[in-house]
């Protein structure tokens, strides 16, 4: 239930505020890209929304100032997220509190597609790399 209205509010934002509609299923990444391919959605002062295509992972980092809400719509892989490593699939949805280390590696044949919205908006400049310990 918590997953239908964090889409639904998604869904709402995007309608109302950037006057503009999205179909996520139609989203497509290009055909040739490197490891992950970032498609930004929409933005504003209070979140960044982006669409994701990861191939084969996301290495660790954390993010100092910043929530992170990721749905995932198609693919499936292990996430990390502080100490913990569980398997993601389409229909989750994750939080990842503020300077929380995460990361994912993708164990689907598919790219990992999901949707990041990163609150407040995002500049990229707090995102801190993590070393493998």
């Amino acid at each position: 239930m918590f997953r239908f209205f964090c889409l639904c509010l998604f869904c709402v934002s995007l309608k109302g505020y950037a006057q503009t509609r999205v179909s996520l299923d139609t989203l497509k990444a290009p055909l040739e890209y490197n490891d992950v391919y970032v498609q930004k959605v929409y933005t504003s002062k209070n979140q960044t929304s982006f669409v994701i295509w990861i191939k084969t992972k996301v290495k660790k980092h954390k993010h100092l100032n910043h929530t992170e809400l990721i749905h995932v719509l198609d693919g499936v892989g292990n996430m990390t997220m502080g100490k913990e490593i569980f398997i993601i699939k389409k229909g989750d949805f994750i939080v990842v509190p503020e300077n929380t280390e995460h990361g994912v590696i993708v164990t689907s044949s598919q790219p990992l597609k999901v949707v990041s919205i990163q609150t407040p908006e995002f500049d990229g400049t707090d995102r801190i790399w993590v070393e493998d310990q």
